[in-house]
């Protein structure tokens, strides 16, 4: 059946959102007389998701939360510099998410979005990020005018899955005729309750022996491979 409508999630799927992640920890731990590289803090990030992601996880956000205070600790070895360290990056996080710091685009979603919007696709973003980071992300990056329908934190009242739902009715197009692109198991496992077309995008945070046990129906490394994924649906 012809794909009508993609859905896309924000943080680490349409943008690559670590980074300014790493940079908040590593300033704020040069702040206590730590000098650790952004190679060393995305080591030890990616470490930490393995130890503790699973498709299980309901809310990523609370691994992000504890991220800092866990790496604090591994560098620092003080449970008394810990809560400092993790205090004030987490402030840092917020403040630069308001400004847009250090957020880019990844890898092939400029080459997806323009294939999409020149075939008519029904394109919409879905995230519980705030509507601020994710217009100022948009309009940056000269995404904005992709999009069909933007739907941020404030506007969904109870879960990704009841905004994928209300999404298909607005534009009355079945399950089956929808994509949702993710990268964690829980976009993956909330597009599969409704019946629709399910891309999982391979990042170093998720291990990709998580992502393979909800069983996506396409694992990519860049946006941009949807599009054999979406001439062949058209074709078969």
């Amino acid at each position: 059946m012809t794909i009508k409508l993609v859905i896309f999630d924000f943080d680490g799927t349409l943008a690559y959102t670590m980074p300014f992640f790493y940079s908040c920890l590593k300033t704020s731990l040069r702040e206590f007389g730590y000098r650790v590289s952004a190679k060393e803090i995305e080591y030890h990030s990616i470490k930490f998701f393995s130890n503790h992601i699973s498709f299980k996880i309901k809310n990523i956000k609370n691994l992000l939360i504890l991220m800092p205070f866990k790496i604090s600790y591994t560098v620092t070895n003080s449970l008394f510099l810990t809560p400092f360290i993790g205090i004030k990056s987490l402030i840092r996080i917020k403040r630069y998410q308001r400004h847009n710091v250090n957020i880019l685009p990844n890898k092939g979603s400029k080459k997806l979005l323009e294939y999409l919007k020149q075939k008519k696709y029904k394109i919409v973003l879905i995230s519980m990020s705030g509507e601020n980071v994710i217009t100022t992300f948009l309009r940056k990056n000269d995404f904005y005018s992709y999009f069909d329908l933007i739907i941020t934190k404030k506007n969904i009242k109870h879960s990704k899955k009841a905004s994928f739902m209300n999404v298909l009715q607005k534009y009355n197009i079945l399950p089956q005729e929808a994509v949702i692109v993710g990268d964690l198991p829980g976009d993956v496992l909330a597009g599969k309750a409704l019946g629709l077309k399910t891309v999982a995008l391979k990042t170093k945070i998720v291990p990709l022996n998580v992502i393979r046990q909800v069983q996506p129906n396409l694992i990519v490394s860049s946006l941009d491979q949807l599009i054999d994924f979406l001439e062949w649906s058209e074709h078969k």
